[in-house]
């Protein structure tokens, strides 16, 4: 039996199982879409090859993202997967603490932001293509059940798969990973 800090109050300690305590203190992978035009618009703004050091959303809070967990920012362009990059979380913050946490009055509005741990950021890249044999080895976390990405015609991926921040398995975050190199 492991002791750790219930997550409803922080007075109260609670017996937990070892594998259950492992799991809350390991990092998880998520899949995090950005929309056509939210994407073009980050490379009307930076530069390819600027370093992933930020992004936000709403979905981060409901998911529980925390400090340690990694982030692959992905769009879906005509039934493709495009890998703009991967960020280690460093903080999670609200608009106001980005702004001043990046020293920038124009970002993304949200009502959470997650800033990268530094040496985690990789280059964003607007034209990193998911090879399709890699897209159909991806498997997300969805409750107890393991799920796949969906296609509307072979080949061709259907868009809603990735409207919502979707939880990897570590060996899809490895075959991702690879692709980042």
């Amino acid at each position: 039996m492991v002791w750790i800090l219930s997550p409803i109050s922080d007075r109260i300690w609670s017996p937990i199982e070892p594998q259950v305590a492992e799991k809350r203190l390991m990092s998880r992978y998520f899949i995090h879409y950005w929309s056509n035009r939210t994407w073009r618009s980050v490379f009307d703004r930076l530069a390819e090859g600027t370093s992933l050091i930020h992004t936000a959303g709403e979905q981060f809070r409901r998911r529980r993202v925390k400090t340690g967990d990694f982030i692959y920012v992905v769009t879906v362009v005509r039934g493709r997967l495009f890998l703009t990059g991967r960020m280690q979380v460093y903080r999670v913050l609200s608009q106001r603490e980005a702004e001043t946490y990046l020293k920038d009055k124009n970002i993304w509005r949200a009502s959470i932001h997650l800033v990268a741990r530094s040496n985690s950021a990789t280059p964003i890249r607007l034209n990193r293509i998911v090879p399709l044999a890699v897209v159909q080895r991806l498997r997300f976390i969805s409750g107890k059940a393991v799920k796949q990405p969906v296609f509307e015609s072979p080949g061709r991926l259907y868009t809603q798969t990735f409207r919502t921040l979707r939880e990897m398995t570590p060996d899809s975050a490895a075959e991702l990973n690879k692709l980042l190199k």
